[in-house]
């Protein structure tokens, strides 16, 4: 019978598995508002389930509850390719694209950036940037 380990750490579940004679599928992790960061948030088969030995039990992490704000990088000296990954990695998205002459810094650099690095801003803003071009 699959025990109740829901809400107990990710690490101490497993452990907790294992040690019953289970065996661990896949684990695989999503927000959820009422279980906290790295608890088990549900077990498939689910708990109560008599299983037979060698069924491999699937774990549901809690990554918490799902952010809704997001820290602006910095985003100043980075390449045009380096940069569009780092927008997308952040959960913001990328606004316009606007090109300076600049002669102090490789071309595609990017040289300005329409929020402040390191605010707080709401999931999916749209950032600008300026890259350097020459002439």
């Amino acid at each position: 019978v699959i025990p109740n380990l829901i809400d107990f750490h990710d690490r101490k579940a497993t452990l907790e598995l294992k040690k019953s004679g289970f065996i661990i599928g896949k684990v695989k992790r999503d927000y959820f508002d009422d279980h906290p960061k790295n608890a088990v948030a549900a077990v498939v088969p689910k708990e109560g389930t008599t299983v037979s030995k060698g069924m491999p039990l699937d774990v549901i992490v809690s990554d918490g509850p799902k952010p809704t704000h997001s820290i602006v990088p910095n985003l100043i000296g980075e390449s045009l390719i380096s940069a569009k990954s780092t927008i997308g990695k952040s959960g913001l998205k990328l606004g316009t694209i606007d090109y300076k002459q600049n002669s102090t810094v490789s071309p595609g650099t990017i040289i300005s950036q329409s929020m402040p690095p390191e605010s707080n801003v709401p999931l999916e803003s749209t950032i600008n940037i300026i890259v350097s071009v020459m002439k």
